[in-house]
Order: structure tokens, then sequence, then C-alpha cells
């Protein structure tokens, strides 16, 4: 259904719809094989993890669904990390933090020159703490390694 409304939403604005992300036809398809209930998306370009840790949530999207993730849940998980405000040891790493008084700053932004090649391929690792649960960690190999 989800799919379908951003279809009609896409028509509004004057994009085709067939031309959009949410027209392909693997975003019902499982995001793995055999499905994962849990993916960790690296979204952040490297100079995020020394400034907020590698396994930060500022540095990954975390995608649970108990029956399984799809490619259109980690397309939706990838767009809510770059739409989401940049942390701020990131904005004043970079000296944006006057930018930062005056409106947000995106993670897009920050990694608006960043760009990847393509994906690691995937990992199943323990979280830390306490109670460690598995998940499939995707990671994206950055353009030019």
């Amino acid at each position: 259904m989800a799919h379908a409304d951003a279809a009609h939403k896409a028509a509004k604005t004057g994009r085709t719809p067939e031309r959009t992300p949410w027209h392909y036809g693997a975003l019902d398809d499982f995001a793995t094989s055999p499905a994962s209930t849990r993916i960790k998306v690296s979204c952040a370009p490297e100079f995020y993890e020394p400034l907020v840790g590698r396994e930060s949530k500022l540095t990954h999207a975390l995608v649970p669904k108990p029956d399984g993730v799809t490619v259109g849940d980690v397309f939706v998980a990838l767009g809510t990390w770059f739409g989401a405000r940049a942390p701020k040891a990131v904005t004043e790493e970079l000296d944006y933090d006057s930018v930062t008084r005056k409106r947000s700053v995106l993670n897009e932004e920050m990694s608006e020159e960043c760009f990847w090649q393509g994906w690691q391929d995937p990992v199943v690792r323990a979280d830390e703490g306490k109670r460690p649960v598995l998940s499939v960690y995707l990671e994206a190999i950055p353009y030019g390694h």
C-alpha cells in the first residue's frame, strides 16, 4: 500500500511513477536470502565513524522486521537516515556549527560529496551490549576504494 501511495504522490508532483524507485518490482522481495529479520545498513561516510563511533545509531540505519526485511524497507531506512539531522560532532568537526545555529543540517548535506560504488558482502554479526542480537550488516564500498 505504501508503494501505491508513493507512486500517487510522485504522479502529483509531475514525476513519472514508472521512473521512481517505488515502482521497482523488487521492492517487495526480501533484502537477503534467506530472509533476515534485522538488517543494519552502514550509511555514514567514513569520516562519521571516528567522530560518533563505528557502532553508533548515527552511522547505521537499523531495519528490524519480524516477518523479514524487504528491499523497500531498506530504501525507506536509507531515506530516513539521509533525511535525519547530522550529529553535532560531525557538524562541529566540519565547521558547520555556525550554519546549524541558523538551520538544520541533514546527513544528506554532510555526505553529498561521498559516493558509493557498491556493497560489501553482507556479514552476520552480534551487536554490542548486554543482550547482543544478531544482525545482517550491509556496508557500502566508498567510491575509489
